[in-house]
């Protein structure tokens, strides 16, 4: 497993934001205090292929500082989309439905252990059910339901490193009534079985 943490001066942030604060206010609001913040969200299809660019960047020496470089602004230029959509990026979801996608999300992994339901879930956000599975991938990159999954593994993944949490305890938090469903889902996305990452 392959993590990489891209790191940006708050002064700077705010520099890029000049004449555009009130759109992410929520951002800029949070960075006020001069501490490290981080905003965990999925990583979508444009995002993993600038990471991609990134792990197997063909340049070296400066060429290749600028090269990361300019990947590393083209990478928050869709976290900060992602985090403040401006309703115009040419996907057809107007700001209101992109909105209503990211309540949608935060609803189903409020509780991991007790998710709604589609049917409580498009009602709870007033999209019928085929435009909420349409929004969700052109926002997410992918459906609700492997939304879901994916932060119910990521969560279980914490508990385990943590080294105070069994398997079955971590898949029962994580809203896993199947153990041998939730071990192969776990291999399927990170590699390793989830006992072997305990040990």
């Amino acid at each position: 497993m392959l993590r990489i943490a891209l790191m940006l001066d708050a002064d700077h942030l705010f520099t890029l934001a000049n004449g555009d604060e009130d759109r992410f206010y929520t951002v800029l609001k949070s960075l006020e205090k001069k501490a490290p913040c981080r905003m965990v969200d999925a990583i979508t299809p444009a995002m993993l292929a600038i990471l991609k660019q990134m792990l197997h960047c063909p340049y070296c020496g400066m060429t290749q500082r600028i090269f990361l470089e300019g990947k590393a602004m083209e990478l928050l230029a869709h976290k900060l989309e992602q985090i403040c959509p401006c309703g115009c990026d040419g996907t057809g979801i107007n700001a209101s439905d992109t909105e209503r996608v990211h309540y949608a999300a935060r609803l189903l992994v409020h509780d991991l252990e007790n998710p709604p339901d589609i049917m409580t879930l498009t009602r709870s956000v007033g999209l019928n059910r085929n435009k909420l599975h349409r929004c969700f991938r052109q926002v997410f990159g992918r459906s609700p339901f492997e939304y879901l999954r994916n932060h119910r593994l990521q969560a279980a993944m914490q508990l385990l490193q943590g080294g105070e949490t069994n398997v079955t305890e971590a898949a029962l938090m994580v809203g896993y009534t199947n153990l041998s469903y939730f071990t192969k889902a776990f291999k399927s996305m990170f590699g390793v079985a989830p006992g072997k990452l305990r040990k």
